[in-house]
């Protein structure tokens, strides 16, 4: 079978990612298993006893293909890692994997599945599976990144002028910060919510009292809900910007600050619930 062009320089790249790691670099290597099977490994690398296989997918394969040739590579004390187009493999602990795309002429990225997930260049994904920084799953316990998203609200009351910064939503990201875009959106808290777990609410204005300027960010009474919560409001008349409002300007927000915490920080009060958000290979 002819290889295309991309899988050729996939090839490369992770042997030129392993030699650089200090690691020995072989393009097609085959072996046989204890029980007979054969396998030909892509790109073997091998370290201090260690030996891990990176195969490039380029077309698709089935969820029993990957089974069964990562079964044949287990029998033979090897470790896989892939880089693959098949859209509708699920994460598994099983399989070490990364969904790849073409970004430009021979530069490949590769995006973890999940949620909210990472993206990361071919040679970093290589890089962490090789440190052992790629990992499967995440607890309530393991670290979160937060990030202040800000954005700029006009006040809505007619007699007031006053242009004011605000907090749409705080951003969440999962492991490695170099690896997560936290407009992203895919997951995020309001100031509200954030409001009612005391650890987590403190956290936030401690930082925010670090950064300076975000006195207007206080617990304030909505007529509407009935209730008071955490939220920003106008620092001229003070008139509450209701998380109603305050949604239709994530979209003009940015990062302004970042600091971490745990998923158990962030909602103290409530069970962490996470077969589908944990279920995941996150770079760490």
């Amino acid at each position: 079978m002819v290889e295309t062009k991309q899988h050729q320089e996939l090839k490369q790249l992770a042997a030129k990612v392993g030699e650089a790691e200090g690691w020995t670099a072989s393009l097609e290597v085959s072996e046989t298993t204890p029980q007979g099977k054969r396998w030909i490994a892509d790109v073997l690398l091998e370290r201090g006893g260690r030996r891990v296989a990176v195969e490039v997918q380029w077309s698709p394969q089935s969820h029993e293909a990957y089974a069964r040739r990562q079964k044949i590579y287990a029998a033979s004390g090897v470790e896989v890692v892939w880089m693959h187009r098949t859209r509708k493999l699920k994460p598994s602990a099983k399989v070490m994997e990364g969904r790849l795309s073409e970004v430009a002429d021979g530069e490949y990225e590769v995006f973890l599945e999940g949620y909210p997930g990472q993206t990361l260049s071919a040679q970093e994904f290589v890089k962490s599976a090789l440190n052992r920084s790629l990992k499967f799953g995440f607890t309530d316990r393991d670290p979160v990144n937060v990030y202040i998203l800000e954005a700029q609200a006009d006040c809505w009351h007619r007699d007031c002028d006053c242009v004011y910064k605000m907090i749409p939503i705080l951003g969440i990201t999962i492991g490695n910060p170099k690896y997560s875009e936290p407009t992203d959106l895919k997951l995020g808290i309001s100031l509200a919510d954030i409001g009612r777990y005391p650890v987590a609410k403190e956290k936030l204005l401690e930082e925010l009292r670090y950064l300076g300027g975000w006195d207007h960010l206080k617990e304030r009474y909505s007529r509407t809900r009935e209730e008071s919560y955490l939220s920003c409001g106008c620092p001229k008349c003070d008139r509450i910007l209701g998380d109603h409002f305050a949604f239709q300007y994530i979209y003009d927000a940015a990062p302004v600050a970042r600091y971490q915490a745990t998923m158990k920080t962030l909602f103290q009060d409530m069970a962490f619930e996470g077969p589908d958000e944990s279920n995941m290979w996150v770079t760490w």
